[in-house]
């Protein structure tokens, strides 16, 4: 059996639009499945007011959610992100856009997280595991740094072991483990994906 198409798909694949390269991209994105030869590559300019606007956005969105009870003190990034704002430089001056940010919201703490990166699949379910054919994406955090509403459990401490002597090696075996993050009301963070 056929499989038909709108007359406006069949329009865009007769008549493609917005095709090419953008030569002076910041950002360059790749989605589809390399098997049956669907991939398409997006190139982005993300402009710095662009940028700022999305942190507002995070900001009032919380805001209103919440319905102004919880107020955010704490942005986590992944860092190749946080370190990605702090060398790109707005504009005509010569602050970066971290920087920018950090004195006009002086309320909000930025952290770096290697554990948000896209690549960080142990501790984010966004992330791409090797070998996928899809980018994985990084994550950020917008919460409220408080231990009633957010924590990290730690089901067992940090334990050493007696040394154990071994030819002219010296181990001292170590464990601990951590179960995560813990939010105890879920409207007081908020998870943004694809950053």
């Amino acid at each position: 059996m056929a499989m038909e198409y709108s007359e406006k798909v069949m329009e865009h694949f007769a008549h493609p639009h917005n095709v090419g390269v953008l030569d002076d991209a910041n950002g360059v994105g790749e989605v589809g499945n390399a098997k049956c030869g669907d991939i398409m590559r997006m190139y982005l300019k993300i402009t710095d007011d662009e940028i700022i606007e999305d942190v507002k956005d995070a900001l009032t969105l919380m805001d209103d959610t919440t319905q102004h009870v919880e107020v955010p003190d704490t942005l986590g990034l992944p860092s190749d992100v946080y370190t990605a704002l702090g060398l790109r430089r707005i504009e005509g001056t010569d602050v970066s856009v971290l920087k920018y940010l950090k004195d006009n919201l002086p309320e909000i703490e930025f952290k770096s997280c290697p554990e948000l990166n896209s690549t960080a699949t142990l501790t984010n379910p966004y992330a791409a595991a090797k070998g996928a054919t899809t980018p994985g994406q990084g994550v950020g955090i917008l919460y409220k740094y408080d231990a009633d509403k957010l924590s990290v459990e730690i089901p067992m401490p940090f334990l050493q072991h007696p040394a154990q002597y071994e030819n002219l090696e010296v181990k001292i075996p170590c464990e601990s483990r951590v179960a995560g993050a813990v939010i105890y009301y879920p409207m007081s963070a908020m998870i943004i994906v694809g950053l």
